[in-house]
């Protein structure tokens, strides 16, 4: 039995002494349960199980799921520890932008003699870790996805909100320009996160729809700048073992690749995952030209290097000049001959650094 906790007086690890014996019966019951709890709680994956307290437990599942199958694995695990500690640390010393949270991944067991039994303990959304409490109480919490997704009535949550009257295209633009922000933010401190459309919750102010701020998950997907972390005096314990998706530690040490990965953190999370989508609901449900609404993505994209009196030298130490587009024909085959990335000259939403600086 292995043991790796971040907050070992936490109340909501006492959970863990129940589900230890059953570890077992844990691939079944991820069938039986995920209709129920994703009615009680739309912010959940189907292989996660929700206690009373709001505390959650993310279940390994060893199916393929879209990309990959989706056993945790022990080393993947303990990133999931060991970058929450980096959030809480950069909370502390004022780090993190003001408007977002990370939820704390706060405990991790598995039994040894039980294959794919990892499971990892999430704390509740109130405990999210900022520089302040997060505004549970004036927000609603919305996974990015959901923003439109089709609902079961045939309609997306962005059409209901136009339906109700509420500006959606500044609602929308507001969200494009938060978004961006949230990773060019977190990647200056050294936190990149893997902030795809079903990892990014969205707090949406209840009296205006207007968002305030994020909430991020699955900390296991992180990658942490570990000279970044050496600056501000935060040690990193962080596991490299690609066998075991255990990939936190960027490679300070070969800045090519590290710009590389950062690159496709931001094409395939960010702007493939969420600006897209939004853009898409811009000129199709709104009206707007396809051009009005690239130049809009491309001057936020611009301003925020701008605004950081960034050097074009700078720029091009974390961003190729080559985006990457997931290859998910290749990937869902499971074809190992094919790179699980196309490379493109050109990205319509990023422009050239020559236009920025």
């Amino acid at each position: 039995m292995g043991e790796y906790t971040l907050l070992k007086n936490s109340p909501h690890l006492s959970m863990t002494l129940y589900l230890i014996p059953y570890a077992p019966l844990i691939p079944f019951v991820i069938f039986l349960l995920p209709m129920y709890l994703s009615l009680r709680n739309p912010l959940m994956s189907k292989r996660s199980m929700l206690r009373e307290d709001g505390s959650q437990i993310k279940l390994s599942l060893d199916l393929q799921i879209t990309s990959r199958r989706r056993p945790i694995h022990w080393n993947e695990a303990v990133n999931a520890i060991e970058n929450t500690k980096v959030a809480l640390e950069l909370a502390e010393r004022g780090l993190l932008p003001e408007n977002v949270w990370v939820i704390p991944d706060i405990a991790a067991y598995k039994t040894d003699s039980i294959p794919s039994s990892t499971f990892i303990v999430r704390a509740p959304l109130n405990e999210a870790i900022g520089r302040d409490s997060v505004p549970v109480n004036e927000c609603i919490p919305v996974v990015m996805c959901s923003l439109w997704s089709n609902s079961v009535f045939g309609r997306s949550l962005l059409e209901d909100m136009q339906v109700a009257g509420l500006d959606v295209e500044e609602i929308i633009k507001t969200l494009i320009e938060m978004t961006i922000y949230l990773q060019l933010d977190l990647m200056e401190v050294g936190f990149v996160p893997e902030s795809h459309s079903q990892n990014l919750i969205v707090l949406l102010d209840r009296q205006t729809g207007m968002p305030r701020g994020f909430l991020l998950r699955d900390c296991e997907g992180a990658k942490i700048d570990v000279e970044k972390m050496q600056e501000f005096g935060i040690d990193y314990n962080g596991v490299f073992k690609p066998e075991e998706h255990a990939t936190s530690p960027l490679p300070v040490k070969n800045p090519s690749l590290k710009a590389e990965i950062i690159t496709k953190y931001l094409h395939h999370c960010i702007f493939d995952y969420n600006i897209y989508p939004l853009a898409k609901f811009l000129v199709e449900r709104l009206g707007k030209s396809p051009e009005e609404v690239k130049e809009f993505v491309r001057e936020v994209y611009a301003r925020w290097w701008r605004d950081k009196r960034k050097t074009r030298e700078e720029y091009e130490s974390l961003i190729t000049p080559q985006f990457y587009r997931r290859n998910l024909g290749a990937i869902g085959l499971g074809i190992k001959e094919v790179s699980p990335y196309r490379t493109l000259p050109s990205h319509p939403f990023i422009p050239r650094a020559e236009e920025i600086f």
